[in-house]
């Protein structure tokens, strides 16, 4: 079990770099003398004094993303306009939006081999505090496939977690503080279900806040852990309650039905069409997104749920606008958003509230 040190990412306005400046007498000051003049000036902005946000990935992938210009019906050999190694795994994917809002974030990842040690250094690049379980088999390379009018992923199955997997990461989560968040997230192996209960139970029982975003039917029976959030989209809507979902009045039957079971705020997504969330207090909001030059939905959904849940003290309605600002944002992108691009994306969101 390796463990980085938790590193500081603290992102500054105009103004304080200037005060800073002047305090520091030099142009040249470090991530630590930024956290020590900030504490003495009081200056820090809200999102870092937020709670922890971390992440669990029992799957975790180097995403191998091939892109290409072409359409799909017109070749059978071709060469791609653009190669591209990104980590990958939904909780991954989560810590990297968690960073960009300067949230305190712990990925935790079952990985190894030399894909295990690229997804490491990858983390370590984008300074994501970080903890590696170890894996029996190497960590599994997906392809991703990016044509112009379709888009294919071909994704290794799962390694199942050993005794001593189990073990490390539940003696990790004991320690985390009561008020922390973990999101469980992505595919597991099947003979893990009891674990990830089991994990479920320990949190509850710790006061440690929970997500999912876990497509197997597991998650239905998982409600009862009172989720913070859960965001199916409507195809795993209608995989959840198995039935064909044909209205909007479907669509928000079924969200009932998940806060009745448990969960504190429901989202479903509904990729292009937007998409709605019925919070804790029972209010309805639709959101849509205005035009964008979509490039790859590959985390479109990893992005939206993390950036929720990293402004969900905002207010659910702010969250949400956030939430699908993430989501859009990435979806023009081979690759996970930044902060920056997740904030001019805000611009193309519209919310609506909806009496039902």
């Amino acid at each position: 079990m390796e463990r980085k040190n938790e590193q500081i990412n603290l992102r500054l306005t105009k103004k304080e770099k200037e005060k800073i400046k002047f305090l520091s007498k030099e142009n040249g000051y470090s991530k630590v003398s930024e956290y020590i003049l900030k504490t003495s000036l009081g200056i820090f902005n809200n999102n870092e004094t937020k709670k922890k946000i971390n992440t669990l990935t029992l799957n975790p992938a180097i995403d191998y993303i091939i892109k290409t210009e072409s359409k799909l019906n017109e070749i059978t050999n071709f060469r791609p306009d653009e190669k591209i190694f990104e980590p990958g795994g939904k909780g991954i994917n989560a810590s990297i939006i968690i960073n960009e809002f300067n949230i305190r974030t712990l990925a935790i990842h079952h990985s190894n081999g030399f894909t295990g040690n690229l997804l490491k250094n990858m983390l370590d690049d984008l300074n994501i505090q970080q903890l590696q379980i170890k894996s029996k088999e190497d960590t599994r390379m997906n392809l991703k496939l990016n044509f112009l009018n379709e888009n294919y992923e071909i994704n290794s199955y799962p390694s199942q977690l050993t005794h001593k997997a189990r073990n490390d990461i539940k003696r990790e989560v004991m320690n985390f503080r009561k008020g922390e968040i973990i999101m469980i997230m992505g595919s597991f192996h099947k003979d893990d279900e009891n674990f990830i209960i089991e994990l479920s139970e320990i949190c509850v029982d710790r006061g440690i806040e929970l997500v999912y975003d876990l497509s197997k039917p597991i998650l239905k029976d998982l409600l009862k852990y009172k989720p913070l959030i859960i965001k199916p989209n409507k195809e795993e809507l209608e995989w959840i309650f198995k039935t064909k979902i044909n209205s909007e009045k479907e669509i928000i039957g079924y969200m009932k039905e998940m806060r009745r079971l448990g969960a504190k705020n429901v989202s479903v997504t509904l990729g292009k069409n937007g998409s709605y969330l019925l919070d804790e207090k029972n209010t309805l909001f639709k959101a849509k997104v205005k035009p964008i030059k979509l490039s790859s939905p590959q985390g479109s959904g990893d992005s939206f749920l993390s950036a929720f849940v990293s402004k969900i003290s905002d207010g659910t309605r702010e969250a949400f606008i956030w939430a699908n600002a993430a989501g859009a944002a990435t979806a023009q992108l081979n690759g996970i958003a930044n902060y920056s691009l997740i904030e001019r994306t805000i611009k193309k969101i519209e919310i609506k509230k909806i009496d039902y």
